[in-house]
């Protein structure tokens, strides 16, 4: 294999790992609360999607995996927000709707 078809390769994979950040309907919308409330904690996420916190920490555990994503502890709350890459994702998933 040459080096540009493993570089290929290498790009492909981080845009499936990207993809599957905001791959289902359920990150999605955590996508865009977070991307219109940037300061939730994890249960005041779990209020307004309606779903529960193991449901929800599982999706955000796939959306940190994908960088867009990352987790701050204030006390016992966890707040989530985007990072640079989840808000550039929400800019352009958001003029598309």
């Amino acid at each position: 294999m040459k080096i540009s078809e493993k570089k290929t390769k290498n790009n492909f994979k981080e845009l499936e790992n990207l993809t599957k950040g905001f791959g289902s309907e359920k990150r999605l919308n955590v996508l865009f609360l977070l991307g219109r409330h940037s300061d939730l904690s994890l249960s005041e996420i779990e209020k307004a999607l309606k779903i529960d916190i193991k449901n929800l920490s599982q999706h955000l555990k796939i959306m940190e995996e994908a960088d867009l994503v990352v987790k701050s502890r204030r006390g016992i709350f966890v707040y989530p927000r985007l990072t640079t890459w989840g808000q550039k994702v929400y800019s352009f998933l958001k003029n598309r709707k």
